[in-house]
């Protein structure tokens, strides 16, 4: 058995400085040692260079070199890790997966990154990529342009556009995020729209539907339910709102609860110990227990607008 494990490294070593392979029982079908260009069955490689196609199983033991064309169908293992072109079926290295294309399973012992990976993606620390979609699972954490799918990781993720469901142990940010986010401390992002949970806090320019934060809330437009430990603060504030502190620099239009409300121009309700609202008159600037201001509803729009 050692004496043929000892020819088998060989021929893969020389298989590889002559470019060429020992084909069982015919060229490209059956089993394949070395660095054969095409091969359909069984492949054993030391490294993969310049290989065109593959359609079954793919062993390699050291770090691939060029494969700009290498397609590869089934299961791709690599001591190190397999790359591709673009990979359909299973890819699984030790240290990691790579490729242009990686469609299907791909998982890494410590990362995993593509140009576009379609399908579930196992990192044990980290994953990257230009487009993901699908399901993410990585130790620490994920970046790429484009997410959508479900991601978890230990500590953190981000995007310029995050669709679907995010878990992450600390951080999510992105320029755009929509779906379910929740981050063990915070949330940041351009515009975030859907359900929002954070330990400490979110902020944003716009956050949109339901936002939950264990501290505080702030965007430049909050619209939907939001709730906070600590504060809400914004410029314009749309819905219900339930904070110790909820202040709208500009305009309110909604409910406020809180222990103190402060807005500069409210069109609705505040409930709290102190209720300011620098639109009314007199002694309704400032009121306990509950102020309001029903009158002149404009929309947001028409609203930013009187503002500027």
């Amino acid at each position: 058995m050692k004496r043929l494990f000892g020819l088998i490294l060989i021929f893969l070593t020389a298989s590889n400085i002559f470019a060429n392979s020992f084909d069982i029982p015919i060229r490209n079908y059956g089993l394949s040692i070395g660095n054969s260009e095409y091969h359909n069955g069984l492949r054993l490689n030391l490294y993969d260079h310049r290989v065109r196609k593959v359609n079954g199983v793919n062993i390699t033991f050291w770090i691939p070199e060029k494969n700009r064309d290498f397609d590869m169908n089934g299961f791709a293992f690599g001591l190190v890790g397999p790359r591709q072109n673009h990979m359909r079926g299973i890819g699984l290295g030790v240290v990691g997966v790579a490729g242009g294309i990686l469609d299907g399973i791909s998982i890494g012992g410590i990362l995993i990154g593509a140009d576009s990976i379609r399908g579930i993606a196992i990192g044990g620390l980290v994953c990257g990529a230009d487009n993901f979609a699908g399901i993410g699972i990585n130790g620490l954490a994920m970046g790429a342009n484009n997410i959508s799918g479900i991601t978890i990781n230990g500590l953190g993720m981000g995007a310029d556009q995050i669709r679907g469901i995010s878990l992450a142990g600390l951080g999510i940010g992105g320029d755009y995020i929509s779906g379910l986010t929740v981050a063990g401390l915070g949330i940041g992002g351009n515009y975030i729209n859907g359900v929002t949970i954070a330990g400490l806090g979110i902020g944003g320019d716009g956050i949109h539907n339901l936002a939950i934060a264990g501290l505080g809330i702030g965007a430049d437009e909050i619209s939907g339910i939001s709730v906070a430990g600590g504060i809400i603060k914004s410029d314009y504030l749309d819905g219900l709102s339930i904070a110790p502190c909820v202040w709208t620099k500009k305009n309110q239009q909604g409910i406020s609860i809180a222990l103190l409300n402060i807005a500069d121009n409210l069109h609705g309700l505040q409930i709290g110990v102190l209720n300011i609202a620098k639109n009314n008159r007199g002694i309704a600037k400032v009121l306990p227990i509950i102020n309001f201001h029903g009158k002149d509803y404009k929309n947001a729009a028409d609203r930013r607008n009187d503002s500027d």
